[in-house]
C-alpha cells in the first residue's frame, strides 16, 4: 500500500481546520451569550498549525514545511480578497449585510432577527444558515475590512485542490505530476467556483466542500485513518452551517458510501462513518446551526423556513426562465445543458453550435448565478466528447469500471432529485459528470490511440475555464474602477450627497468606513441617477455621465 503523501494532506487539513475553527469558536462564544471579536481569526490559525503538527505526526520537515505554506496561502487569500470587491448581486445585497450585523455585535442566538437592517433583506438574513457569512465575520473584525472575509473562499477552494491532489497521489500513481496537477485544475475550478470566488455568493462551498468530502471518502478504501473521518465529520459540520442543500447532498454522498460499505462488508467502517456523519450533523445544527435551524423551528415551526414551513417562499418560481415554465424537469435539465449561457429570463437561448458563436454573450459567462448554460460555453461539447471517448473505453476490461459506471448513474440521477436541476448553481458537482469519464480513462492507460482525443478535450476545458474566469475578472474590474471612481468623486464634493442604497448595504460599508458624510433621501426625492443597479443619486451636486450599469459622477 502507498503511503500517504502527508504534505498533500497536512496542508489540505491546516487550511480546512481555519474556517472550521473560526466558526466552531464564535459558535460557542454565541452560546455563552459573547459576541465575535478580533481574536477568533488569529486563534484559528493557531489552532490550524496546531492540527497540522498531530496530522504530521511529529515529522519536523513536514510540519515547518506545512505550516509555512499554510501562512503563506492564508496571506495570499486575505491580499487577493481585500484587492476586489464583491461585484455580485445577492453578495452586495444581504450576505453582506449578515457579515455587517455579526461584526457590529449581532448575537443571532439570543436575538433570533438582526437589528437595524433593511427590509429587503430581513427574511434572508435572519432565517438563513449564516456559517460562511460568520467566518467572513471573523475576518472582517480582525482586519476591519469586509472584502478581506472573501479569503475564506479561497482558503477551502485552495484546500480542495490538496485533498483531490492527494487522492490522485494515492489512486493514480501511475500518471506524471504533470498529469495530476492538471487533473487537480480541471477538477477543482469548475465554472461556478471561478465566478464567485471573489464575492459573497456561496454556492461555490457547495462543490468544494463535496470535492474534499468525496477525496476523503474515497482515501479511506486505502486508509482507515482518524483524521479522515475527523475531515469528513468537520465538512458534514460545515455542510449544515453553510447551506440547506449542501447538508442533503454531504449526507446523500455519506449514504451512498455506506452502502458501498456493507456491500465490501467492512462493517468497522461502517460503524465510524454513522457515527462521525451524526456528531457532525449534530455540531452542526445544535452547535453552529441554532440560528437557522432552532430559531427557525421555534419562530416558524420548521427549520428551513422560508424556503418550507407556513408562509414558505418559492424562489425556483420567480427564477425560472418563462420558456421552461411548461417544461418537464427532463427538458429542462436538457435545454439549459446544451444552451450557451444565458441569464435573461425572457429571450431563449441559443444551441452551442458554431454557426451561434457569434451570438455569444460574454457578460453572462462571467455572472455568479447564470440560470441557462451555467457550466460554461463550451460545456455541452465536453459533455458529449467525453461519452464518446468513455464509449470507446468502456469495451476495455478493468475492474473498476462497474465502480465507474455506478459514479457516472448516481451523477445523473442526482440532478433531476430536486427541482432546481437545470440551474447550474444548485447541482455544481455535475461539472465532474464529463470528468469522471476522463478519469477513467486515464485509469485504463493501455489504448494510446485515445491520447490524442483525451487532450483535445483537456484543452476544451481550460478554454471553457478561462472563458467563465475571464469574463468575471473583467466585471470585477469594472466595477471596481467605476466604484472607486464614484467614492473619490462623493467624497471631495462640497456638500454631503443624498443617496438611497437601495439594497446595495456594500456600497454604504465602503463610505462608513472612509467616514464620508451623505444623506439618505427616498428614491421619490431623487432624480435617479444610479450608481450601481440599487443605489441612486441626487442630481443636485453631480452630471451623470452613464457607462452601463454604473455612473461616473462629475462635479459641476
Amino acid at each position: 500500500m502507498k503511503k500517504i503523501n502527508l504534505n498533500y494532506f497536512a496542508i489540505g487539513v491546516g487550511l480546512l481546520s481555519v474556517p472550521f475553527f473560526s466558526l466552531f469558536i464564535t459558535s460557542l462564544l454565541f452560546i455563552l451569550g459573547f459576541k465575535i471579536n478580533e481574536f477568533i481569526f488569529p486563534l484559528s490559525i493557531l489552532l490550524s498549525i496546531i492540527t497540522i503538527f498531530l496530522t504530521t505526526k511529529g515529522n519536523l520537515k513536514e510540519f515547518l514545511f506545512s505550516s509555512l505554506l499554510l501562512i503563506t496561502i492564508i496571506i495570499f487569500s486575505l491580499f487577493i480578497s481585500s484587492c476586489f470587491y464583491d461585484y455580485s448581486y445577492d453578495g452586495q445585497w444581504y450576505h453582506q449585510e449578515i457579515i455587517y450585523a455579526l461584526h457590529n455585535g449581532w448575537n443571532p442566538i439570543y436575538w433570533h432577527h438582526a437589528p437595524n437592517i433593511s427590509a429587503s433583506t430581513e427574511l434572508w438574513v435572519n432565517h438563513y444558515a449564516k456559517g460562511l457569512e460568520t467566518i467572513s465575520a471573523t475576518i472582517y473584525k480582525t482586519t476591519g475590512n469586509i472584502e478581506n472575509g472573501k479569503a475564506t473562499n479561497f482558503i477551502l477552494v485552495i484546500a480542495s485542490a490538496f485533498f483531490f491532489y492527494n487522492y490522485l497521489s494515492q489512486f493514480f500513481s501511475f500518471l506524471s505530476s504533470k498529469k495530476q496537477l492538471l487533473l487537480t485544475v480541471v477538477f477543482v475550478l469548475c465554472p461556478i467556483v471561478t465566478n464567485q470566488i471573489f464575492t459573497y455568493y456561496i454556492d461555490w462551498s457547495m462543490y468544494t466542500l463535496l470535492l474534499i468530502l468525496v477525496s476523503t471518502l474515497l482515501c479511506l478504501i486505502k486508509q482507515s485513518s482518524i483524521f479522515n473521518y475527523l475531515i469528513i465529520g468537520v465538512i458534514v459540520f460545515l455542510s449544515a452551517a453553510f447551506k440547506f442543500n449542501l447538508l442533503f447532498w454531504s449526507l446523500f454522498v455519506i449514504l451512498f458510501y455506506l452502502i458501498y460499505l456493507v456491500f465490501e462488508k467492512k462493517y468497522k467502517n461502517l460503524e465510524k462513518l454513522i457515527w462521525t456523519a451524526l456528531i457532525g450533523v449534530s455540531f452542526g445544527v445544535l452547535i453552529a446551526g441554532i440560528n437557522p435551524y432552532i430559531t427557525n423551528t421555534l419562530d416558524h415551526k420548521n427549520p428551513f423556513y422560508p424556503l418550507m414551513g407556513e408562509g414558505k417562499i418559492d424562489i425556483m418560481l420567480i427564477n425560472t426562465p418563462n420558456y421552461l415554465t411548461n417544461k418537464t424537469r427532463t427538458e429542462s435539465i436538457l435545454v439549459s445543458m446544451f444552451s450557451l449561457p444565458n441569464n435573461s429570463k425572457e429571450e431563449r437561448s441559443e444551441l452551442p453550435l458554431p454557426s451561434n458563436f457569434s451570438e455569444i454573450n460574454y457578460d453572462s459567462a462571467g455572472l455568479c448565478d447564470t440560470r441557462i448554460g451555467g457550466f460554461g460555453f463550451l460545456f455541452s461539447w465536453i459533455l458529449v466528447a467525453s461519452i464518446i471517448l468513455y464509449c470507446l473505453s468502456i469495451g476495455i476490461k478493468n475492474k473498476m469500471k462497474n465502480y465507474f459506471n455506478f459514479t457516472l448513474l448516481l451523477l445523473l440521477c442526482s440532478i433531476f432529485l430536486l427541482p432546481s436541476g437545470w440551474w447550474a448553481r444548485y447541482v455544481p458537482f455535475f461539472y465532474v459528470f464529463p470528468l469522471v469519464m476522463l478519469l477513467y480513462s486515464e485509469y485504463i492507460q493501455n489504448k494510446i490511440e485515445f491520447t490524442f482525443f483525451r487532450n483535445l478535450i483537456y484543452i476544451t476545458i481550460l478554454i471553457n475555464l478561462a472563458i467563465s474566469f475571464s469574463s468575471a475578472f473583467v466585471k470585477m474590474i469594472d466595477n471596481k474602477t467605476k466604484v472607486d471612481n464614484a467614492i473619490e468623486e462623493i467624497s471631495t464634493a462640497k456638500k454631503p450627497s443624498k443617496l438611497n442604497f437601495g439594497e446595495n448595504i456594500s456600497f454604504k460599508i465602503k463610505l462608513d468606513k472612509q467616514k464620508i458624510k451623505y444623506i439618505v433621501t427616498p428614491i421619490d426625492s431623487l432624480d435617479l441617477h444610479t450608481l450601481s443597479l440599487y443605489v441612486h443619486f441626487s442630481s443636485s451636486q453631480f452630471k451623470v455621465d452613464r457607462i452601463g450599469n454604473i455612473d461616473l459622477l462629475k462635479k459641476l
